[in-house]
């Protein structure tokens, strides 16, 4: 199975179509976007719509998009899944989504599911198959710095550095866009808006 993870489209369609042409050449099963698919809203149904009459689409809100709006993607759309504080299984792939957040170092949202992932992590048993998909990344990391300071949220790093999840994937800042880091063994990824691709 391979999922295709991506970010920060700010209502681009051109960057919409170069995911789809990856996803018919790559063979990908699933899109999962970590935020910031419109630009404050606008283009935000035009492109789901686009991108899940390929595959399915799971996604979170970024900070240009509202909680509302996702969930309104996920009842609106066949093939729209809203994972934003929800862990959701993809045959056997784990994934927990939350997103929001800005250039903050505290994200309430998270601070408010980690028990949630927590158990849901006991019941699936397999770490390295677990992805925790978040707009904001995680504090002190190579995704996370902006003119010379770490701007990530740092209840996301504890999170990651006791439960040692498999993946990582965040967006926000387009200037770490493409960029690698590990925290312990799990594998920090900001996938930007060419994507990265996840085999299981």
């Amino acid at each position: 199975m391979k999922i295709l993870f991506f970010a920060d489209i700010h209502n681009d369609e051109s960057a919409v179509d170069n995911i789809i042409n990856r996803v018919k050449k790559e063979k990908i099963d699933f899109l999962v976007c970590a935020g910031d698919l419109s630009e404050f809203g606008v283009g935000l149904k035009k492109l789901a719509k686009k991108l899940s009459a390929v595959v399915p689409l799971y996604i979170i809100p970024g900070n240009h998009e509202d909680e509302e709006e996702i969930e309104e993607l996920d009842s609106k759309f066949k093939d729209v899944y809203n994972i934003h504080l929800k862990a959701i299984k993809i045959k056997d792939v784990l994934l927990l989504g939350c997103g929001g957040g800005g250039f903050s170092h505290k994200l309430v949202p998270f601070e408010e599911s980690k028990k949630h992932f927590k158990d849901e992590l006991k019941k699936f048993k397999d770490p390295k198959k677990a992805v925790l998909v978040t707009h904001a990344p995680p504090y002190k990391t190579k995704v996370d710095m902006v003119f010379g300071e770490h701007t990530g949220v740092m209840s996301i790093r504890k999170f990651i550095e006791k439960e040692q999840l498999g993946l990582v994937v965040c967006g926000h800042l387009h200037e770490n866009s493409g960029k690698v880091d590990y925290i312990g063994k799990t594998k920090i990824v900001n996938p930007g808006k060419k994507g990265f691709i996840f085999k299981a």
